[in-house]
């Protein structure tokens, strides 16, 4: 009895002490965790650009600050579509702003990038050929797509109406999101709520779903284009958050039915109409597939194909989505809202 006395009298008693705290507050920790809300993070566009290396340009591009054209490739911000050298990145970063995500105004704007037009592309003012001339010259809209000269600029209308695909895309200045501080002085941003634009009931935003580590660079391509055309929040990659996660968008709009494009393999597609069934959704989200890697067999037997084309279109996708029937599907005794090609 007494060596335990002396052993409890030594500091065996704060060690145990010490050991009994650290238990319980693991277990409080842990409890905490999981009933945490998950928030689908965004990139802070507010800090740059979202950068990807290009090795050669399909067409001839300049830099978006210096001017001076790209022969041995460049970065893109896949986002807004600027082009610049890696000399001129934090330039560009503090200069140009990108296409935004998230809006406090309540007009929205065109948001109009210098240069580096798609061939052949027409003037929305004078409909003539514009940014032909081997300079960076002329305009285009990150989110209407339209193209003006720089002389046509001062006709245009301020507003934008967000183009031929407004029924796909979410608004910025219809998005909030909420900045958490974190270590080291880095922000992080969270999608906090969406409201409804009042578009109408032809809108259903498309939520675009791939895993950019699975297989070749496809999906990352995928996602890529998905940024350019709609709100940089739209396109979500499961490499980095799971598809319950990805979904969240969907619960933000639980009085508007949302359009899935799940780029990926059968188990990708799997994986994504899981998620659909465990949130339990009041409105079900019509879903399309772009058919990625081998054992398609889902894409296949609704008309979507066996595997996607060399070059993608996104445009085109976008098309054939709203062009598509919806048709139930029984899967596993849950019923999926899949658009049929």
């Amino acid at each position: 009895m007494w060596p335990l006395l002396v052993i409890w009298d030594t500091g065996f008693s704060n060690m145990i002490f010490q050991l009994i705290l650290g238990i319980v507050g693991l277990e409080l920790i842990f409890r905490v965790w999981r009933r945490r809300i998950h928030y689908l993070k965004v990139h802070d566009f507010r800090k740059g650009h979202t950068w990807c290396s290009i090795a050669d340009f399909d067409d001839p591009s300049h830099c978006s600050v210096c001017e001076k054209i790209l022969l041995a490739g460049g970065m893109l911000c896949d986002s807004c579509g600027i082009c610049v050298d890696s000399v001129c990145m934090k330039k560009a970063n503090k200069k140009i702003n990108c296409k935004p995500v998230s809006l406090e105004s309540t007009s929205m704007k065109h948001h109009w990038v210098k240069g580096n037009l798609p061939p052949e592309s027409i003037c929305h003012v004078c409909e003539t050929y514009c940014g032909a001339e081997k300079h960076l010259c002329d305009f285009k809209c990150s989110w209407c797509q339209w193209t003006v000269h720089e002389k046509c600029l001062p006709n245009m209308a301020d507003l934008c109406t967000l183009g031929t695909f407004r029924n796909f895309i979410i608004p910025p200045n219809c998005i909030k999101l909420q900045v958490n501080q974190r270590v080291r002085l880095q922000s992080q941003c969270n999608v906090l709520s969406i409201q409804d634009p009042q578009f109408g009931s032809q809108w259903k935003p498309l939520i675009v779903i791939g895993n950019g580590k699975s297989g070749s660079n496809e999906a990352c391509h995928i996602l890529s284009a998905a940024r350019k055309m709609l709100n940089a929040v739209q396109a979500i990659d499961l490499s980095n958050q799971e598809p319950t996660i990805a979904l969240q968008l969907c619960t933000l709009l639980k009085d508007t039915q949302c359009r899935l494009l799940v780029a990926g393999g059968d188990g990708t597609v799997a994986w994504v109409l899981n998620a659909v069934q465990d949130l339990k959704l009041q409105h079900l989200p019509e879903t399309a597939l772009l058919p990625l890697g081998t054992g398609n067999d889902l894409s296949r037997s609704i008309g979507w194909g066996a595997h996607m084309e060399s070059k993608l279109d996104f445009a085109a996708t976008l098309r054939s989505i709203a062009n598509a029937t919806t048709k139930p599907l029984d899967r596993s005794n849950s019923i999926y809202q899949l658009r049929f090609a």
